[in-house]
């Protein structure tokens, strides 16, 4: 049965903002080592001796003895789920965020109530509710937890083709502005005395201590790139860009041996980075630009091959930026080939000021337009994203740097984490580590004293490490690997 609730909960999930994103699982992370002895709840629940954290989320909460947990993120948004002991039923605990500032717990627990009851029912020709099969039970204002307000329900769902009734409760709390906690319990009806004890219990163990530490860190790393961004000029990405020119790296898996015959090959990428004009994303001419496609600026030109089991994609991507850094224009061309079949999508974006709009273009779908909200003034455009990490190597600042930027992963404007470290023991070693949003792990940048890149280290142990076009097909051609 109680697989029967996980797949219910998320048959008839409630978002504040729904993003398409592949999710990642993770064991949930445990502040210190297991005790032997539980932790009596306040009304006589036992808890484990150790918290549970959702560490994207700044969260942590005591668990029921016996629970079992697993962490998953989708994009921005990270949960946990809960298993109570003796399927008693299920908790799901939702860190999610909204573009609206003035949203309330109150105005959340709404709208749950609102399309849980549409989802299980009939609308008339208006939209207007008039039949549905989910009752509310109970609800309470003026809840209280970490020291937030927040606001509880409990919704009815009648048994059904010989399955059991089932209770649904949902705790909100909006610990920040756009961001909000809930704890989403099924069970059956039932046991619902039981597993509520369990489920209260545990909302009233809720810890944000981390997340006020974490909110003043962050507001720091974005007075930091502030800073930055306001002494970059145009001149000192000329000289970037003028040093950059063209890189060719290839990704690879090392092998044991350490020889680059045994390594492992998933791909391969040329990042080109000039001053250019607009005209260059478009791909038209240049004896055919008008207007715009004149303004000068800087060009990011990307040109990548990827390799898994059965699966290539090639990419091609033209990033701009002006001169003011006011505006900017992308396009990215994908290419997906599995056997004889070739799949090609592609993305387009531009921004004037803090207007944007991206479009998403998928064989057999409809255009997908989308108009990202730009949150704050640390935001950096495409262009600086993509070489973002030279130019912190080329500020030589140690410390904490957070930007929003556009995450193409989340389709949404997220905030990028980078840590610039110099080890003591190496000066002439430069370290960033950057994450594109709160739940990608980091990437591990390494340059040397002049500014070179050395390597970037991926989570999943791949490896970006630089090369020239003769060594690399010459490598590739040796591995019979494809290079057109």
């Amino acid at each position: 049965m109680t697989r029967r609730l996980f797949k219910l909960a998320a048959a008839t999930g409630v978002t504040l903002l729904t993003l398409p994103c592949q999710a990642q699982t993770a064991r949930p992370t445990l502040g210190t080592p297991p005790q032997t002895e539980a932790q009596p709840g306040p009304i006589g629940v036992k808890l484990q001796s150790t918290p549970t954290r959702l560490e994207a989320i700044g969260l942590s909460v005591f668990l029921p003895v016996d629970s079992k947990a697993e962490m998953t993120s989708f994009g921005s948004n990270a949960t946990l789920g809960v298993e109570f002991p003796d399927g008693l039923g299920v908790l799901v605990i939702k860190g999610q965020k909204t573009t609206n500032p003035d949203l309330t717990s109150r105005d959340v627990i709404e709208s749950i109530i609102d399309q849980l009851r549409r989802a299980n029912g009939r609308e008339d020709m208006k939209g207007n509710i008039i039949q549905t099969t989910v009752t509310v039970r109970e609800r309470q204002s003026g809840l209280a937890a970490a020291g937030i307000e927040g606001e509880r329900v409990y919704l009815n769902f009648p048994a059904f083709d010989g399955q059991p009734a089932l209770v649904r409760g949902f705790s909100v709390f909006r610990v920040e502005p756009r961001q909000f906690v809930v704890f989403d319990l099924m069970c059956e009806e039932r046991v619902f005395a039981t597993a509520r004890a369990l489920y209260e219990t545990t909302v009233g163990t809720m810890d944000l201590s981390s997340l006020e530490a974490r909110s003043e860190a962050r507001a720091a790393a974005i007075e930091n790139a502030r800073s930055l961004l306001r002494s970059l000029t145009p001149d000192q990405l000329r000289k970037l860009a003028e040093s950059y020119g063209e890189r060719w790296e290839r990704l690879y898996t090392p092998s044991a041996t350490g020889d680059e015959s045994d390594d492992k090959e998933h791909g391969y990428r040329r990042i080109r980075f000039k001053s250019g004009f607009r005209g260059e994303v478009t791909g038209k001419p240049e004896s055919r630009w008008r207007g715009s496609d004149k303004t000068p600026g800087f060009i990011v030109q990307l040109d990548a091959m990827a390799l898994e089991p059965n699966l290539r994609v090639d990419t091609r991507a033209v990033y701009f930026v002006s001169e003011d850094f006011k505006e900017e224009s992308w396009t990215v061309n994908m290419a997906l080939r599995q056997g004889e079949v070739t799949t090609e999508s592609s993305v387009t974006g531009a921004r004037s000021g803090n207007s944007m709009t991206v479009q998403l273009k998928q064989p057999g779908l409809p255009l997908q337009d989308t108009k990202p909200l730009i949150q704050g003034d640390a935001y950096v455009s495409q262009v600086l994203a993509q070489v973002m990490i030279p130019l912190l190597v080329k500020n030589r600042q140690t410390g904490d740097f957070a930007f929003y930027a556009y995450n193409p992963g989340t389709n949404t404007i997220t905030l990028r984490q980078d840590t610039v470290e110099q080890p003591p023991a190496t000066p002439e070693l430069w370290v960033v580590r950057s994450r594109p949003d709160a739940n990608t792990p980091a990437a591990r940048h390494l340059y040397n004293g002049r500014g070179e890149p050395l390597r970037t280290e991926l989570h999943n142990g791949r490896i970006w490490e630089p090369i020239t076009l003769d060594r690399l097909v010459n490598l590739w051609k040796r591995k019979g690997l494809p290079l057109k």
